[in-house]
C-alpha cells in the first residue's frame, strides 16, 4: 500500500513536470511566431489597435499599402455580396448616383453661375462616383475618399447657402479639409461626422426660414437612417444617400435663388 501511494505521488510529480515543459514549449512557439510575422500582419495589428484609440499612427514598412488595400473597418450594416457577387453593398451602390441630382442645375439655370457653384456641382458628381466605387468594393482607401469628398461637398454647399461666393474662401476651406483627411485618412468615420455636424445646423436653419421645410424633414429622416444603420439596427444607409442628395439639391437651388437670382 505504501508503494502504491509513493507510485501515485511520483506519477503526479511527473505529470506536473510534463505540464510545465509543455507550457514552456508553447511559450517558445508563440515567441517564434511573433518574431516571424510579416510586415502586413504588423500593419494590420497596428491598425486594429489604432481604430480602438490605442495608437495614433503606424509607420512600419508595408503598412500604407496594406491599409489601402484592406477592407474598411467601418461599413454599413447591409449584407455584403448578397444581391450581386461583385458588388459588396448593392443597395448603397444603387443609390449612390442620387448625388448627381444637384448637377441638373447646369441645364436648368438660365443665368451664369459663380465659380463656387460649379465647384459645388463638380463635388456632387465626385461624391456620386466615389460613393459608387466604395460601396461596390468596401475598400478602406475608397471609403476615406468617399467620406472626404462628401464632407467637402457639404461645406461648399453650406458656404453658398450662407452667401459666401468668394472662391478664395472656398479654396481655404477645401485646403483645410483636405489636410485633415490626409493626416487622418486611416480613421475618417468619426472625423466626417464631427466636421459635418459643424455646418449642418446652420444650413437646416437657413432652409427652414426660407420655407424649405420639406428639405429639412427629408434630411432629418436621412440622418435617422444613417444612425440606425451605423448602430446596426436596420440597413438604411441607402436611404441616407437619397435624402442627403435631395437636401443638397434644394440647398443649391435656394443658394442660387438668394444670392444669384436676387
Amino acid at each position: 500500500e505504501r508503494r502504491g501511494v509513493e507510485r501515485r505521488g511520483e506519477e503526479r510529480r511527473a505529470g506536473r513536470w510534463r505540464q510545465g515543459v509543455n507550457e514552456e514549449l508553447r511559450k517558445m512557439r508563440r515567441r517564434d511566431e511573433g518574431s516571424t510575422r510579416t510586415n502586413s500582419d504588423v500593419a494590420n495589428h497596428a491598425e486594429d489597435e489604432k481604430e480602438h484609440g490605442k495608437l495614433f499612427a503606424y509607420s512600419g514598412p508595408g503598412s500604407v499599402w496594406s491599409d489601402i488595400t484592406r477592407t474598411a473597418s467601418v461599413t454599413t450594416s447591409e449584407t455584403k455580396f448578397l444581391v450581386h457577387p461583385h458588388i459588396a453593398e448593392f443597395y448603397c451602390f444603387l443609390t449612390s448616383p442620387a448625388y448627381l441630382l444637384p448637377c441638373s442645375l447646369w441645364w436648368s439655370s438660365t443665368s451664369s453661375l459663380p465659380t463656387c457653384f460649379h465647384v459645388a456641382l463638380i463635388f456632387c458628381a465626385q461624391t456620386a462616383f466615389f460613393s459608387l466605387i466604395y460601396h461596390a468594393t468596401v475598400m478602406k482607401a475608397l471609403g476615406s475618399l468617399d467620406a472626404a469628398q462628401a464632407v467637402m461637398t457639404f461645406y461648399t454647399v453650406s458656404l453658398i447657402l450662407a452667401g459666401v461666393l468668394d472662391m478664395k474662401v472656398h479654396l481655404v476651406v477645401i485646403a483645410v479639409l483636405c489636410s485633415l483627411f490626409v493626416y487622418n485618412w486611416r480613421k475618417t468615420a468619426k472625423l466626417s461626422i464631427y466636421l459635418t455636424s459643424l455646418v449642418v445646423p446652420y444650413s437646416m436653419y437657413t432652409l427652414w426660414i426660407n420655407g424649405e421645410w420639406l428639405a429639412d424633414v427629408v434630411f432629418v429622416v436621412g440622418v435617422a437612417s444613417f444612425l440606425l444603420d451605423r448602430y446596426r439596427c436596420i440597413p438604411l444607409h441607402s436611404l441616407w444617400h437619397a435624402c442627403a442628395a435631395f437636401t443638397c439639391h434644394r440647398c443649391c437651388q435656394l443658394g442660387m435663388k438668394l444670392h444669384v437670382l436676387h
